[in-house]
């Protein structure tokens, strides 16, 4: 079987997945002949998506990269099974698709399809914060002291230091962190008001209710606090695990 080849590079303001009739389109291939390569498990690589398949044009078996070196193995990206049952975490290829994918399609997706693709988003998360807290902590150790010789200069403890390193520059912030001692800003607060001043004038008081104690109030306790009370709901949340399977006895 001879195989097309792409001649010109894609323009950057192609997109980086081709429909299968895009695909054929562009190769003057007819789109039952890249069914008849997925099933003989040749040609590039393609994203089934429920019933929707695309091409990635860039990466290690893509469109690009498989015209050139005559790749005849395709790995396709199913995402109803998980990456790391294939040994793999998500790559950029993988993050680009499902981003490109609006969320209501996301959403026809068997539950076992979305657990999976969240679960591997999630040991995907994890991996980059603690990749970024090392990078961080590596920045840290570098920088730590030459941003406290500056603010010495500056004739400041905290804030905010900027200088070049390189061609590179940095700012480098100290937050300033205040804690007040509660029970002495109480005190203060009660001879503030018998001297006869009002503690409002030097204190800000907020008031607060647990709502575990709100709740085991009586009913005539509750209503007196009620006008007070206003219920707002978060964003809803939604955590899923897979059932584990029944014993077939």
């Amino acid at each position: 079987m001879t195989h097309p080849s792409i001649p010109t590079p894609l323009a950057p303001a192609e997109r980086r997945f081709l429909s299968e009739s895009e695909l054929a389109n562009r190769w003057g291939l007819s789109p039952k002949t890249l069914q008849r390569w997925r099933a003989q498990g040749t040609g590039p690589l393609f994203a089934k998506f429920s019933k929707k398949v695309s091409y990635p044009l860039e990466g290690q078996g893509g469109i690009l990269d498989w015209a050139g070196l005559g790749t005849t193995h395709p790995v396709q990206l199913d995402l109803r099974a998980s990456l790391r049952e294939r040994g793999a975490l998500m790559n950029h290829e993988h993050l680009h698709y499902i981003l490109a994918t609006p969320a209501v399609e996301l959403a026809e997706q068997s539950s076992e399809s979305l657990f999976r693709i969240k679960s591997d988003a999630a040991v995907l998360l994890a991996a980059v914060k603690t990749v970024v807290e090392h990078i961080d902590r590596a920045v840290a150790l570098k920088y730590t002291h030459r941003a406290h010789q500056l603010r010495l200069t500056s004739g400041k403890d905290t804030g905010v230091v900027h200088f070049d390193d390189g061609q590179v520059q940095v700012t480098a912030d100290l937050p300033k962190k205040v804690e007040w001692d509660q029970a002495k800003l109480a005190e203060i607060t009660r001879r503030i008001a018998a001297s006869g001043d009002d503690p409002a004038e030097f204190v800000e008081i907020a008031y607060r209710i647990s709502e575990t104690k709100f709740n085991a109030w009586p009913e005539s306790l509750k209503s007196a606090f009620a006008p007070a009370r206003t219920l707002k709901t978060g964003k809803a949340g939604f955590r899923l695990a897979l059932l584990k399977e029944k014993a077939p006895w």
